[in-house]
Parts: C-alpha cells; structure tokens; sequence
C-alpha cells in the first residue's frame, strides 16, 4: 500500500524465499547506506516470531500435506489446496499478520499471505518466488490519511521430480487472491525484500497509530533487510517529517537523490517537504526531475496525477496521467483523473471525452457504473442532452 499524508505526501509501499531462479541482488557499496542513529522497541518483530507457528497449526497442516488421501496430488498443489481449505479472509485491507496469527485469524493481506506461505512451504520443503505486481489501486480513507494499495504475491515450484527435462524454466501455481484483470507485472523479489515489506507494513501501521518509535524501528529493520528499497527511505523520511525531527528527513531525503535511490514517490515527498521548508530552488529542481522520469510503474504516475489534483494543480495533474497511459493506454483511473483536470480548468467538453474513454475501459461494472454517472453529470455541465 501507499500513504498518502495531509502536509507532506507520503506514497510508501505497504505491501506483501529466494530460490536458485532469483537474480542476485546488486551489492550496495559502503557509502550509500545512511548511517542512521539505531532505534529499538519491544514490539518489533524477530524473523523467528514472524514465520514460527503453534504446534497444533503445524500438526494440522502436516496431517493434511501427508494424509494418504492427498498422495496423488503434486505437493506444491497440496499446499494450494491446505490454503484453499483452511482460508478464506484475505484481501487488501487486511492486516499484516504473521504466519501463525493469520490461521488463528483465517485472513489478511497479501503480505500476510506471503508469510504464512513461506513458513508452510518450509515445512513442506516447497520452494517459492515472490513477485511484486502493479495491481489496479484501491484507495480508502484512514483518519487524515489516505491509502493507495499496492501487491504481492507468491508462486510455489512444481517440484523438480515431476519435471521431463532439466534447463527448461519451472512451472509452478500462483498464490493469490487479488484478479488477474488490470494487473501489470512488477518484479521478482527474494526473501530479503519480501522480509522488508512486511516490517514496512508495520512500520506505516505504527505511523497512522502516532507511534513514531515503533515507526522508526520497523521502518530501519526493513532498511537494514534491503537498502536499495526507495520507499523505505522515503518512510523513514516521512516519519521523521511527521515527528519534527525535520533535519533528519531532509539528510534521508537529499541522501536518497544523491545515491539514485529515490522512487518518483520520494522525489514527490521531498519536493513537498522542500517547499514546506521555504526552499524553492530545491523543489524547482525536483520538480523538474519528475518531468523526466520514466518509472515503469502506471500506477505511480496515476497517484502522483491525484495529488497533483488535490492541489488544483490540472496541468501538473494531467501530465502525470499522459504518462501513465504512454505505459498503459488501458488505465481507466488515468482517463478518469485526466476528465478531472480539464473540470478543474472549466473544459467540460474535454472532460466529457476523457471521460467517455475512462468509461469504455473500465475494467469491472462497479468501475463503469460509477465513471458512467459521472459522466452523465459532466454532459449535463457541457450542455449535452
């Protein structure tokens, strides 16, 4: 998930084993990584507690992988199908549970998911891969903060006994709950990064509870699990923002644009933070960065097109949404934020077309119903019948 914070806009990844088919990860240098004063807290989770289970939930899951009923099944489907019978509560906005909560809970996020994948698939001897994918936002409200939903998800491997031939890639089955429909793949990720996303879920939840400390020490764990996390930075950056420790923001802030570690989100963030501390030199030229960048991602250039919006910054706002669409001309949510910009600009007819695209790719009915009223009031405005 992203967050996005009333003052200084925050987009931070709350999200959801590295295998012999992952990359290996570039080694990051000794001078770019920030020396960060170290904090602790009682409640930051060890990788032991995140992964262990009760003995009752591995008895379960074991009795059911070795059943004698289930010997015909491939193993990682036996997996799939313990999953598919003892769960039934994940989605988006669910917590980020660890393995052993999520069966007591029978829910969670996608991150929740991963974790109690991976400890399964442990026990089971399965290797997995998990993927980070672009998937449609949902956004929802949270006191003074808004939400911006982001996704992983996880493959488990067919094991190799069952392959014909060796050197011919893997097959394997995908664990997920979220629809196929609107996603754009991401990236592979190993055991590291997925480890990093889970305390920065922890971290954003400390953040929206106030609780900067925890915030702070969540946020470095994941820091320490993956350096070259952008969006990690920008969290410590933010939390810090949010606490007035503003000297340390800006360090984290100027340290990540100075070592290419900064995600559009955090160049956003810190051109906001820029001119909240009078320097306007500094966010001219972040700004101007924004204008040339290429992240891959639609999705993130469709959340810096609305905060551009909630600025009554159309122009701003309607090039962000162009360049969403130049990597996903299917985007409904950049057509409908593009009808937006030119309603803010008094351009009613050029809203009703942008609007009449959002409508034809709308990916589901509820999406088309709603872009459909909308559209009726804007022909309404422009005269139309």
């Amino acid at each position: 998930m992203r967050l996005v914070m009333s003052g200084v806009v925050a987009a931070m990844m709350l999200t959801g084993c590295q295998t012999s088919s992952v990359a290996p990860q570039p080694v990051v240098e000794a001078q770019a990584i920030i020396s960060l004063q170290p904090v602790t807290h009682p409640q930051v989770l060890s990788t032991e507690q995140i992964f262990s289970l009760t003995d009752a939930q591995r008895e379960d899951f074991l009795t059911f992988f070795n059943a004698p009923a289930y010997a015909h099944i491939e193993e990682h489907k036996r997996l799939v199908e313990y999953l598919e019978r003892r769960l039934f509560g994940f989605d988006y906005r669910g917590d980020t549970y660890t393995a052993a909560e999520s069966l007591t809970n029978n829910g969670g996020n996608c991150m929740s998911l991963a974790i109690l994948t991976t400890a399964l698939a442990k026990l089971a001897g399965i290797d997995i891969e998990y993927n980070v994918i672009f998937t449609t936002p949902v956004y929802w409200q949270k006191g003074n903060t808004l939400l911006l939903s982001s996704h992983v998800n996880v493959m488990a491997h067919r094991p190799k006994k069952y392959e014909l031939f060796e050197g011919f890639g893997f097959s394997g089955v995908v664990i997920d709950y979220y629809p196929d429909g609107g996603d754009v793949k991401g990236k592979r990720v190993n055991f590291e990064q997925m480890l990093a996303f889970f305390y920065q879920n922890h971290a954003v939840e400390a953040l929206l509870a106030n609780d900067y400390t925890l915030a702070i020490a969540n946020a470095q764990r994941a820091y320490q699990l993956d350096p070259t996390n952008p969006e990690t930075l920008n969290l410590l950056a933010v939390t810090y923002r949010r606490m007035g420790a503003n000297q340390q923001a800006g360090e984290i802030f100027r340290f990540a644009t100075e070592h290419n570690l900064a995600s559009i989100n955090l160049i956003n963030n810190y051109a906001l933070y820029a001119r909240l501390n009078g320097d306007a030199e500094t966010a001219v030229k972040l700004d101007s960065i924004l204008e040339e960048a290429d992240d891959p991602n639609p999705y993130a250039w469709v959340k810096l097109g609305f905060d551009a919006l909630s600025q009554k910054d159309a122009s701003k706002a309607r090039h962000y949404f162009k360049v969403a669409l130049r990597h996903a001309p299917y985007l409904a949510e950049a057509h409908f934020g593009i009808a937006q910009s030119y309603y803010l600009e008094d351009s009613p007819e050029q809203a009703v077309k942008a609007m009449e695209r959002a409508v034809s790719e709308a990916f589901d009915t509820e999406s088309r119903q709603r872009y459909r009223e909308k559209l009726s009031v804007l022909r309404s405005v422009a005269g139309e019948s």
